[in-house]
């Protein structure tokens, strides 16, 4: 890849020129960037799923399998988020 400022050669992975200081940004990061999400995000969602379970076992008369199934996912996004981060 070639420097878009100067026109330098530049080695695989360098994120500034060598020559002109320039930064490079190589669409791959770019992409990588938007199709993450933070950790936290995760569990937080499942920790709102939580409380929804919690919520219609108190105060709902909703089936039981909406609510197992409300507990299993939150407890999965939380697990997922604290990879995550």
């Amino acid at each position: 890849m070639n420097c878009p400022k100067c026109g330098t050669p530049l080695p695989e992975g360098w994120h500034t020129c060598k020559h002109c200081g320039a930064r490079i940004t190589r669409p791959s990061d770019k992409i990588a960037r938007q199709m993450t999400t933070s950790g936290r995000f995760a569990m937080v969602c499942g920790g709102l799923m939580l409380l929804l379970a919690g919520s219609l076992f108190f105060y709902g008369e909703a089936d039981m399998l909406w609510q197992a199934v409300l507990i299993v996912l939150g407890l999965l996004l939380i697990f997922v988020g604290k990879k995550m981060a």
